[in-house]
């Protein structure tokens, strides 16, 4: 039997779409560290109102208490290269992050024990390529996995619950918040698409994850190369699921999760924010992303 590796499951895609559930469930097995958002660990880390998914600051986080935070220019390193393509970041940016990352992550690998992350930070603007540098300049093995939930329920979240900082309670409302959204969902889906396939790449439709969460862990499991038997069986059996220790991520990571087959709801979007969609080419991509493989 070959060695077991350390891999690197990246959640791609945009907000909203099932990523932290995915992560959490993920991160149910034992050999799998559901790390959140791992692109804001340095700026949340800093910040004592930001706290872990156990409930924790960081600093007193079982996890986080061992790994490197307070590391200088971590934050800006980050967003110098993980919002720019490959092409547009200099060897001195590309080195800096490598010299942050490399032992940045075998310090998450120590303290939760685990060989195989899992990154759901996505594709919104300040990590639009962090998947890509995580593989190319860190040296990880990234695995995509491409998660694409319709652009209309997507709009219509934000349009029900505004954004994930303020219902956090860490920010106010920005304006335009449907058109910004819509946008961000354009850019993130495509890059993740364009981007994400020069790696391991697995698209999941949301709608298929709700229907059918057996079959789409299966094929996860497959693409992963990872067992997750016991993951599925959990599943099967109704199970909660719970949150250790995520950055960032939506309010579920503070909660039980139930995973069970389910329809979509459908969304209520404003005429003006279906017709930017259709304007802007959003609705045209989420044919070719959500056509049946």
């Amino acid at each position: 039997m070959p060695p077991k590796i350390n891999k690197l499951v990246y959640i791609a895609g945009y907000s909203r779409s099932g990523s932290t559930v995915l992560d959490i469930l993920l991160g149910d097995h034992g050999d799998i560290f559901s790390c959140g958002e791992l692109t804001y660990y340095f700026q949340d880390a800093q910040n004592p109102s930001r706290l872990c998914a156990c409930g924790a600051q960081y600093q007193n986080c079982e996890i986080w208490s061992a790994v490197s935070s307070d590391l200088p220019d971590a934050e800006a390193t980050l967003r110098k290269v993980e919002s720019r393509g490959f092409s547009k970041v200099n060897a001195t940016s590309k080195a800096r992050y490598a010299k942050l990352m490399k032992p940045f992550l075998t310090q998450v690998r120590a303290a939760s024990d685990c060989r195989v992350l899992i990154d759901s930070s996505k594709n919104a603007k300040d990590a639009a390529f962090r998947l890509g540098a995580l593989n190319d300049i860190a040296g990880e093995q990234v695995y995509v996995i491409h998660l694409v939930r319709d652009c209309f329920s997507t709009i219509g979240s934000y349009h029900a619950n505004g954004s994930n900082w303020v219902q956090e309670g860490y920010g106010e409302e920005k304006s335009f918040l449907l058109l910004r959204s819509t946008i961000g969902w354009l850019l993130a889906n495509l890059i993740a698409w364009r981007h994400g396939r020069q790696y391991p790449y697995l698209r999941i439709r949301q709608q298929d994850f709700l229907h059918d969460p057996i079959q789409v862990l299966k094929k996860i499991s497959a693409f992963i190369d990872e067992d997750l038997s016991d993951v599925i069986q959990k599943v099967e059996a109704s199970e909660l699921f719970y949150a250790g220790h995520n950055v960032g991520g939506n309010r579920v990571r503070k909660e039980g999760v139930q995973i069970r087959s389910q329809t979509v709801s459908d969304a209520k979007v404003p005429f003006y924010s279906k017709l930017f969609a259709y304007l802007c080419g959003a609705k045209l991509l989420e044919r070719i992303l959500l056509a049946p493989s």
